[in-house]
């Protein structure tokens, strides 16, 4: 297992890290390793209480406060000691089914640069009033499709 660090201390990504570094500098707008989940809930929900363990989720997994940060033409990894990501929520209630999974399928299109923050994005869309969609959007740099799962049990 590689050595703990102190948070906060640049480190040097691994071989495929770099890799996915070099091909997001190609092309820094794509989307070809943002990774999307959504998931519907039905019943209650109480917004503050999902925020909650959104932020209980970014401290307990540090790779949800990881950011990227080219130095010397070197890039390197920093985990931040605090949570940087907010849950965001969005209305679409009342909103036609066409329109909310457009709104989601434009949410789920967009890039992630990874020099501007964690390249991660939540967003709570409400289409109903018992009725919502999280959508977890993420960089392959943080996880893979299976390590999303999770995240999202």
């Amino acid at each position: 297992a590689p050595a703990r660090t102190a948070r906060g201390t640049a480190q040097p990504l691994s071989s495929s890290q770099r890799r996915l570094w070099y091909i997001n500098k190609l092309d820094p707008h794509g989307r070809s390793y943002v990774l999307a989940s959504a998931v519907r809930m039905d019943g209650a929900l109480d917004r503050g209480r999902l925020a909650a363990a959104f932020d209980a989720l970014q401290r307990q997994h540090g790779v949800l406060r990881t950011v990227f940060r080219e130095q010397d033409g070197v890039a390197r990894q920093t985990v931040l000691e605090q949570p940087t990501l907010a849950l965001q929520i969005l209305d679409a209630a009342g909103a036609p089914a066409a329109a909310w999974q457009a709104t989601l399928n434009t949410l789920a299109l967009q890039p992630l640069p990874l020099d501007q923050g964690v390249p991660a994005r939540a967003v709570l869309l409400c289409i109903g009033a018992r009725q919502h969609v999280l959508l977890l959007t993420i960089h392959h740099m943080l996880v893979d499709e299976w390590a999303l799962a999770l995240l999202l049990r």
